[in-house]
């Protein structure tokens, strides 16, 4: 069905909030990209889903950090550090996502 003069104004719209949502997303990831980070504490890491749970606890010691006993659920991993770039290491092992709790 080709769209007609009365499908103008709908169309507009559907397009503007997709825009907006899409600035929204854009603005998020700067911000979130250029905010400072801690690089100790608790974090939580998250590997790829095939990854062995053993493995993904050696990779966490490997860079550096302690595993919290009880704090993983699925692919998400609790862990704390005192190292410097612990995030960097851990990427490097293959973390997919590390994060700190804020204080």
């Amino acid at each position: 069905m080709r769209p007609t003069l009365a499908h103008r104004p709908l169309l507009a719209g559907a397009l503007g909030a997709l825009g907006g949502a899409l600035f929204g997303v854009i603005l998020v990831a700067l911000v979130s990209a250029t905010a400072p980070r801690a690089d100790h504490g608790v974090a939580r890491v998250l590997f790829p889903p095939w990854i062995a749970k053993t493995d993904a606890e050696a990779k966490i010691e490997r860079a550096g950090g302690l595993i919290l006993t009880g704090e993983r659920a699925g692919p998400l991993y609790a862990a704390v550090t005192a190292q410097p770039n612990f995030t960097l290491r851990l990427r490097a092992e293959g973390a997919w996502l590390v994060f700190f709790a804020t204080p």
